[in-house]
């Protein structure tokens, strides 16, 4: 039988989407392995940054749109090698040069 996958993506504006619901599946299927945001290849320079509810960092990226395509430039829900707690995460992004600056969730489940 096939499993229906579902994947929830928040709207950025300028042509990117954001995954807003993140399941760590662990099964490296290549669905909700990793925090995808659809079309963030159009942009040269982009600043990734994810906080625990309490503020803590537990991802950074810094580098082009093209390269976090790449899975394993990609938030794998793990901060230093070891499983992150099923909860919501805060991310703060930048594209591009012109320093456009979005915030949202993560509900990250397991």
């Amino acid at each position: 039988p096939s499993r229906v996958r579902r994947q929830v993506f928040s709207s950025l504006g300028q042509g990117c989407y954001a995954m807003s619901l993140f399941r760590n599946s662990r099964d490296n299927d290549g669905y909700n392995d990793t925090w995808r945001i659809q079309g963030i290849e159009a942009y040269e320079n982009i600043s990734i940054n994810v906080f625990t509810r309490w503020g803590d960092e537990v991802f950074v990226y810094n580098g082009s749109g093209a390269s976090y395509t790449d899975v394993q430039n990609q938030w794998d829900g793990k901060f230093k090698n070891k499983d992150l707690p099923t909860g919501s995460y805060l991310y703060v992004l930048i594209l591009g040069d012109n320093d456009a600056t979005y915030k949202g969730t993560i509900s990250l489940i397991k």
